[in-house]
């Protein structure tokens, strides 16, 4: 197996999780896309999601990810975040610690929050479903790697009914590693807003998000979150997210006293690959299991 056929499996099974996100992240766990949401909310909070796709085709993409972040005071925040994605044969999992501060500015809740992630990535190849030569010198070196060191950025402002969020992945890819920069299908900058509004029947969120990709077109998605009125301990959200990938997202999000949570999310095929795939399904599980520590308990700045 040639290194230049390698590479092309490799970077093209790597680009589609990078195209097709956790869905989770838009509504229900935005740390998964920005660092500076780590610790913004009460208690410890624990949030597991999986991502599979809909396919009879072998090693089909699959993405877990798991995340713990938890807030010291009002306004720092540190968090824990574990990504593995595996595609066919290739495997990565990224591991980062995030550092945030929150930013109180006045009245209607207002924060501008800061958040900085320090990650470990490992790449491989799976050697037990492998089908060739497992002396490859090229598939060898790949395996013995050593682990890249990358860096995130985040920043919100919010306040009661407002958020607006921009986040920069992959700095060093970016702005540091020259040799680097050629390669396709990885974030540049994500930006979203959205605005939360009350009505009779409970409160709507619209909300728009964009990425740019490297080599790839601008990716633009509208997002509709509807949270049914409080009338009992239990909580349902529904949402619907379009993508202009031609696909869109549905699904709901059940949460029981505040303290543990249950999202189910359908996204579609995009246009490109109906043929091959019947879409994705995406499950999440949060737990918050711990009040704030210190004054934050009593609403006091520290």
């Amino acid at each position: 197996m040639s290194s230049g056929i390698i590479a092309a499996v490799c970077f093209s099974e790597k680009a589609l999780a990078q195209l097709n996100p956790l869905r989770t992240s838009y509504y229900s766990n935005e740390y998964f896309i920005n660092p500076a949401a780590a610790g913004s909310g009460t208690g410890l909070q624990l949030f597991g999601a999986i991502s599979k796709q809909f396919t009879n085709i072998p090693g089909s993409p699959r993405i877990q990810a798991f995340s713990a972040d938890y807030g010291f005071s009002n306004r720092v925040g540190t968090g824990l975040l574990v990504i593995n994605e595996t595609a066919g044969l290739f495997q990565q999992m990224k591991i980062a610690g995030t550092y945030a501060y929150h930013l109180p500015l006045g009245n209607d809740n207002q924060h501008v929050d800061f958040g900085l992630s320090v990650s470990i990535m490992k790449e491989r190849i799976d050697f037990d479903q492998l089908e060739g030569d497992r002396g490859d010198l090229d598939l060898v070196d790949l395996n013995q790697r050593p682990v890249f060191v990358d860096f995130d950025y985040g920043m919100t402002y919010r306040n009661n009914s407002f958020r607006v969020q921009l986040a920069v992945p992959n700095i060093r890819r970016v702005l540091i590693e020259k040799n680097m920069r050629d390669f396709a299908d990885y974030t540049l900058l994500f930006a979203a807003a959205s605005y939360r509004f009350n009505t009779g029947m409970g409160a709507v969120e619209p909300k728009v998000a964009y990425r740019n990709v490297r080599n790839y077109k601008d990716l633009l998605d509208l997002g509709l979150g509807f949270q049914f009125r409080n009338l009992t301990s239990n909580q349902l959200s529904l949402y619907g997210i379009y993508h202009n990938t031609k696909c869109a997202t549905v699904g709901f999000e059940l949460s029981f006293n505040s303290d543990l949570s249950f999202t189910g999310l359908y996204t579609t095929s995009p246009a490109d690959f109906g043929y091959h795939s019947k879409g994705s399904f995406e499950l999440g599980v949060g737990a918050r299991l711990a009040s704030r520590l210190g004054n934050r308990q009593s609403g006091t700045d520290q």
